[in-house]
């Protein structure tokens, strides 16, 4: 089971978005993909284990391929690629944009005018007049990243904690550098 963050990457030729995107998806990243068939075991273990920490998990069901709501021409999701052979790829794909379908604005006039909206210091902007910018980690902080293109595998971790590690990259991140947009699998979302 991996973390969402493990299967994520900020697309190479995006990178001056990479802090605001690590800011943005950090919870998400950190949360695990339960599939549907292990749900029933790992709820159960979750609830009846002290963790000592916090852990947040989805149950990703299986289901058939819905049509993706268009993304704003200028969205985060457009930066962003997905592992292309991971199990996890459909459900990523529609969760990404679901919740993180928010305008990259280059400059404060877009920001101001745009519903959901984020700079690329990491301020954001919600429906509802919500604004947030958390400066309690530095945006380049790269020992707080979660994403796959700027963390190590998992396997080389001695705990869950992807943003504790230095850069390195999955193989799939080096052959993702010249995805386009296009809706194949090996495409960037």
């Amino acid at each position: 089971m991996p973390f969402a963050g493990e299967l994520l990457q900020v697309r190479p030729d995006e990178r001056d978005w990479e802090g605001a995107a690590e800011r943005l998806l950090r919870n998400f990243g950190l949360s695990l993909l339960v599939p549907d068939d292990d749900y029933a075991r790992v709820a159960e273990w979750v609830d009846k284990t002290q963790l000592k920490g916090r852990l947040v998990y989805f149950r990703v069901r299986r289901s058939a391929r819905n049509e993706l709501p268009d993304l704003h021409r200028d969205s985060l999701v457009r930066k962003l690629s997905v592992k292309p052979d991971s199990p996890y790829y459909d459900w990523l794909e529609r969760e990404l944009a679901h919740r993180f379908d928010v305008a990259c604005c280059a400059t404060q006039e877009q920001f101001r005018r745009e519903l959901r909206a984020i700079t690329r210091a990491g301020q954001t902007k919600a429906p509802g007049e919500r604004h947030e910018k958390d400066d309690r980690h530095r945006l380049d902080d790269r020992s707080r990243y979660v994403l796959a293109g700027a963390t190590p595998p998992r396997s080389r971790r001695s705990k869950p904690r992807p943003g504790r590690w230095k850069r390195a990259s999955p193989s799939w991140v080096a052959a993702s550098a010249g995805s386009s947009t296009s809706r194949t699998r090996s495409r960037s979302v």
